[in-house]
């Protein structure tokens, strides 16, 4: 049974699918997927960034001196998180890079993730969608495409969904869980059960450091769709980047840059969903 068919229905059994979750920074797993991580046999939960960036300014919003403690603070606060939703240590991988970094490590990120997904025998991957709200969310839905499509390239496809956090709308407005309209497979909501809704607030609530954050994201859905691997050469979103406004020295023009280099040694054409785009 597809893995989205389970998700959508949170009364049935736990879900025996190999599955990993692969996200940008700690706290992504709790806003992603925090209701129904408990129900997996065997959830692997990969995190590709630290969550803190070399510049200081985020460390000193929430009350740290430096990047270092801060990306100290972020792993305990982690480690609590995928402690208290049973994720045990053998199935917790953390790939170490610099938040705000992961557009430039994208080749590499994806042939890491397709050793794990080969190694363990995974059948699905649940990740960010490319919808040009933060750039590490960005890359690490197209580092997942990559890795699905080299692991897969031996007969066995690999499910993989995509979960929207936050997008500009057309106004420039931060739009909260709402996929990018047009293309791709349409989106199933999943109403949260109280019993789910306060385990995932739990989840979220580990993550402290975060707390300005969590708040505009937290609530009682989650959204899943397929991940449409049609759009990576192409501007999210209808080329609006909300980050565009953030001033992190990284705007969406740049991130289609240098995502351009890996699209190009890794994937094998217009199948793939990697046409050219405006």
């Amino acid at each position: 049974m597809p893995l989205i068919e389970d998700l959508a229905n949170p009364d049935r059994p736990p879900i025996a699918r190999r599955t990993a979750l692969v996200v940008a920074h700690p706290d992504d797993e709790a806003l992603m997927l925090g209701g129904q991580m408990d129900r997996f046999a065997d959830l692997l939960v990969v995190h590709v960034t630290d969550g803190a960036p070399a510049d200081p300014a985020d460390a000193r919003a929430a009350g740290f001196d430096g990047a270092d403690a801060y990306r100290a603070a972020r792993a305990a606060e982690l480690d609590a998180a995928l402690t208290l939703a049973g994720v045990p240590a053998t199935n917790r991988v953390a790939l170490g890079l610099q938040d705000q970094t992961a557009v430039r490590h994208v080749a590499e990120t994806a042939l890491r993730l397709a050793g794990l997904v080969e190694a363990r025998r995974i059948e699905a991957v649940v990740t960010h969608a490319y919808e040009g709200g933060h750039p590490d969310h960005d890359a690490t839905a197209l580092s997942v495409a990559l890795a699905a499509r080299i692991a897969g390239a031996a007969a066995r496809p690999i499910e993989v969904l995509e979960v929207p956090l936050y997008r500009a709308g057309p106004d420039g407005v931060m739009l909260v869980r709402s996929p990018v309209e047009g293309g791709g497979a349409p989106a199933t909501e999943i109403r949260l059960a109280a019993a789910a809704r306060s385990a995932k607030d739990r989840l979220i609530a580990c993550h402290r450091s975060q707390a300005r954050v969590t708040a505009l994201l937290a609530g009682d859905t989650e959204v899943v769709r397929p991940l449409d691997r049609s759009v990576f050469r192409a501007a999210p979103n209808g080329g609006r980047f909300l980050y565009d406004q953030w001033g992190l020295g990284l705007t969406g023009r740049d991130f289609l840059t240098l995502a351009a280099p890996a699209l190009d040694r890794l994937a094998d054409g217009p199948e793939d969903g990697l046409e050219d785009g405006p």
